[in-house]
């Protein structure tokens, strides 16, 4: 069945989804955010490339220990993220 822009039925309201907002609290922020939704300091983000090193920490270990998810850990170490520091 092919799609016609002119079929009014289409266009009805009752045909058209409307997509609330969440319920609930935002996603708070760290105070001393320099960007949005960061939730770390800039003296976080050097704890981590110091800590950094295949065979003493991993990854993983950085991301539980500052309660940010693993992608974020191998950005900051990259330099992908936070760069200015």
């Amino acid at each position: 069945m092919a799609f016609c822009y002119q079929d009014r039925k289409f266009f009805r309201k009752n045909n058209v989804k409307i997509r609330n907002k969440p319920k609930g609290k935002l996603k708070s922020v760290h105070p001393t955010k320099k960007n949005n939704g960061t939730t770390l300091t800039e003296q976080e983000v050097l704890d981590i490339r110091k800590k950094y090193s295949p065979g003493k920490n991993t990854m993983q270990q950085l991301a539980d220990e500052y309660s940010i998810g693993i992608h974020a850990v191998s950005n900051i170490i990259k330099r992908l993220t936070w760069r200015h520091i």
